[in-house]
């Protein structure tokens, strides 16, 4: 994932983090951090934070971006979503109904 983050003033704040948590359960507390770093220097230039992570449980996640300053933490909008899932295998092509798919191969002429 990857974020891009600028302020109207440069600032460092105390920490910043990108974290997820899974959507479904309502639990805020199993949250995993994607990114983490204290003190952060935030300028007036855009700056892309890449990170990634992996998750250890299929399902939907809500991702953000906070940050502490002076004691508070901050949360920026707007959450993001992500889904993870199971890998499936490829579905086979179809083949047209009551036609055997033939292979290359001799053909067999009866007898010994």
């Amino acid at each position: 994932m990857t974020t891009t983050l600028s302020a109207d003033v440069a600032t460092v704040v105390d920490q910043i983090n990108i974290s997820a948590r899974p959507k479904d359960t309502g639990d805020s507390s199993r949250f995993v951090a994607f990114y983490d770093e204290a003190p952060y220097a935030l300028g007036t230039t855009p700056k892309t934070i890449a990170a990634s992570k992996t998750m250890d449980e299929p399902g939907t996640y809500a991702l953000w971006v906070s940050y502490l300053k002076d004691g508070s933490w901050h949360w920026l909008t707007p959450e993001k979503e992500f889904a993870v899932g199971i890998a499936t295998p490829p579905i086979p092509p179809k083949t047209e109904k009551g036609k055997a798919k033939q292979g290359k191969g001799k053909k067999h002429r009866g007898g010994r």
